[in-house]
């Protein structure tokens, strides 16, 4: 399983509620359209993502079989979401993305969790950093060094402790808890 993640910030001249409105009647728009290799979506309200600018931050996860997905969710967006998605894009701001790999564990959606982002050790060989981790929750590995984030992140209720890591605490938009 892989995860294509969005991070966006609500423009501060719109209310929340109007904006989560939007972004719950895009995740369902698109739940609505067969995709194949799509698997489903989640979206957050964040604090703690440092590589964002302050304000309200969002997080939305597309879950993938895998990366040959992604044209055909675009390819979606183009043909059958374009009016829903553009009206949540224009009460946003920036926007940066990242495609993660499912490493161990599973995701499970809950309304509450951390996301603890981390790199791994310089010098210290995958195999090794892997046999170290104690998973709890799910554990993803960024792709390709695609994205503004860190190389790893742990899904969980409280977080956990590593070195160098940032912690993003969640609470969830859609589907609505």
């Amino acid at each position: 399983m892989e995860a294509y993640v969005f991070w966006h910030r609500r423009d501060p001249r719109v209310e929340r509620e109007e904006y989560e409105k939007y972004l719950v009647r895009f995740h369902e728009s698109f739940h609505r359209v067969k995709v194949h290799g799509f698997l489903f979506s989640t979206s957050y309200r964040v604090s703690g993502v440092t590589w964002m600018p302050p304000g309200d931050v969002y997080e939305d996860w597309y879950f993938i079989e895998d990366s040959g997905a992604l044209d055909r969710l675009i390819e979606a967006v183009e043909r059958d979401t374009r009016s829903v998605h553009d009206e949540v894009a224009s009460l946003s701001l920036e926007g940066k993305g990242t495609l993660l790999a499912l490493k161990a564990g599973q995701f499970i959606k809950q309304r509450r969790d951390v996301v603890t982002w981390f790199p791994k050790p310089r010098g210290v060989p995958y195999e090794k950093f892997y046999a170290s981790l104690q998973v709890k929750g799910s554990l993803w590995r960024r792709l390709l060094a695609l994205g503004p984030s860190p190389e790893f992140c742990m899904v969980n209720l409280e977080g956990i402790a590593m070195p160098s890591s940032i912690h993003v605490e969640r609470e969830m938009v859609f589907p609505i808890p």
